[in-house]
């Protein structure tokens, strides 16, 4: 099963942590991509990866929300993917 991609931030300042952020989470969603993964597992990160796609580029929350998601997603792994 295709995960769903992360939505393209291109406004987002280079320099800034939530670039950084923004660009570890769209490696680490590129790595599970390279690896066979369950559909049931697929279907949990899909989620949270579309949670951070809802949010606009200018919202305060959003690298919260990418740091959130992407423990999530590590959880998911580890617990599911064994």
């Amino acid at each position: 099963m295709n995960l769903i991609k992360l939505v393209s931030r291109p406004n987002l300042p280079d320099s800034s942590k939530l670039q950084k952020d923004f660009q570890q989470l769209e490696s680490l969603s590129k790595a599970i991509e390279l690896h066979s993964i369950s559909d049931r597992t697929a279907v949990k990160i899909a989620e949270e990866l579309s949670l951070v796609n809802i949010f606009p580029d200018n919202h305060d929350n959003l690298q919260k929300t990418i740091k959130k998601a992407q423990a999530q997603i590590l959880k998911i792994l580890e617990k599911e993917e064994k």
